[in-house]
């Protein structure tokens, strides 16, 4: 590969993206917005990188043209390794049925209405209580919401669900017909425009940009499951994703104390997706691999209140010293693990793991209810995106503190819950 150039690297990898992108998404859907989501998160790092270094320089994270060719490599070799063992493993998905079962009960209904009412109380009263302190520069302050003490941590974990209730809430409204009688409409209806209004209150006074996107992508996913595509439909999903894309920029402009000034083509590159795989970069520039490092992280990620570094930290401080905290930082690319594990030859660790991961997941989809699938392929699509710029230990840290919850909350308001996993396995005939 080093007979290319640069730029011709960034062409080849786009090509073999798009060859193996097409099958993917042919053959399953979510692999397919997984493997979309890994590709915008480094393509535009890598266009950037070559061809605007002052970006990267802009965010202290350039490390020369020399560390580039390998980079790519990496990536390629990453995202070829993903695609095979994908084609490999993908089959073992058809054997795999997740058993559902419907158990509706008004008085579930009744004990989820009264939950999520006492989410919004709980998030009302924090915001009247200290919502004023709140902005995107003291929610990146450890210090500060140290500072807010115990009542915080309650506070930012119902906000984090918030995006899971409004989908369980949106979800039952759109399949009331399909589901009878088992909730009021009318109760959910108000909580559900009760918990948007108060959502979108908190996302404009923290200035937060990745549950927006989560949630738009989650409703999107849904809609398109939900009934065939129309040409009415595609233009309401264009106008939504502009509105909530352009709200989005404005919060970036109104939280950025020192904004970058470049070009159309610079602005359109240097937006969130573009720091995470710096990470990468700066680890191969440094040529830092620790294995143990890796695994002590993510065992202590997995769990709460642990406070040990993530790896974004760790990497970062290389660079970069201090710059990346809990709350704020570079975000990290989740093939940069694979490097930190084993070096260059980590692709065959992101081909592997990684996928393992995913596919993991993956197997919550596996089953023919349809209020069930649409709203478990609905709830795991919020999730893409964060999995993507984060390390492993999200896999196991959002299932339990997010996806768990939110099933939970499916079953309580439409009495709907998986029960089981079932394993068809190969007859074998003597």
């Amino acid at each position: 590969m080093n007979l290319l150039s640069p730029n011709q690297l960034i062409l080849l990898f786009s090509l073999i993206f798009i060859l193996t992108f097409v099958d993917m998404v042919r053959r399953d859907l979510y692999f397919g917005l997984v493997y979309f989501s890994l590709y915008l998160y480094v393509i535009f790092t890598a266009i950037g990188y070559q061809n605007f270094p002052e970006i990267s320089i802009f965010i202290q994270a350039y490390f020369g043209p020399e560390v580039f060719p390998g980079f790519m490599e990496f990536i390629t070799l990453s995202f070829l390794g993903f695609y095979l063992v994908f084609r490999l493993w993908g089959p073992l998905l058809d054997r795999i049925q997740v058993i559902v079962s419907d158990v509706p009960s008004y008085h579930m209904s009744e004990l989820f209405s009264l939950l999520v009412g006492t989410q919004i109380t709980y998030l009302t009263i924090f915001l009247f209580w200290k919502g004023e302190l709140l902005s995107y520069s003291t929610i990146a302050d450890d210090s500060f919401t140290k500072s807010l003490g115990l009542p915080f941590i309650p506070f930012i974990i119902l906000f984090k669900l918030s995006v899971a209730v409004i989908l369980v809430l949106y979800a039952a409204l759109r399949m009331r017909h399909e589901l009878g009688d088992r909730f009021n409409v009318r109760t959910y209806g108000f909580l559900l425009l009760l918990e948007v209004a108060l959502f979108l209150i908190i996302v404009n006074r923290v200035h937060n940009r990745t549950d927006p996107i989560a949630l738009m992508v989650g409703l999107l996913i849904f809609e398109i499951q939900f009934d065939r595509l129309t040409l009415r439909k595609i233009l309401i999903f264009s106008c939504g994703v502009l509105a909530v894309l352009g709200g989005l920029s404005l919060l970036a402009e109104s939280r950025d104390v020192n904004p970058y000034q470049g070009g159309t083509l610079e602005t359109l590159i240097f937006k969130d997706y573009y720091a995470p795989a710096h990470i990468l970069l700066g680890a191969m520039s440094m040529e830092f691999v620790d294995f143990w490092e890796v695994i002590k992280s993510n065992a202590c990620n997995a769990g709460i209140l642990m406070n040990y570094p993530y790896l974004q930290a760790t990497v970062a401080d290389l660079f970069n010293p201090g710059v990346s905290t809990r709350s704020s930082s570079y975000a990290f690319y989740i093939f940069s693990e694979g490097y930190l594990v084993m070096g260059r030859f980590g692709w065959i660790y992101n081909s592997l793991v990684v996928f393992a991961g995913f596919f993991s997941w993956r197997i919550l989809l596996c089953s023919d209810h349809r209020p069930y699938r649409l709203f478990a392929f609905a709830l795991l699509g919020t999730q893409i995106v964060n999995l993507v710029r984060g390390q492993s230990s999200y896999f196991l840290k959002t299932g339990y503190m997010y996806l768990l919850p939110a099933f939970i909350l499916f079953y309580l308001a439409m009495g709907v819950r998986p029960r089981g996993v079932q394993v068809r396995w190969p007859s074998s005939h003597g």
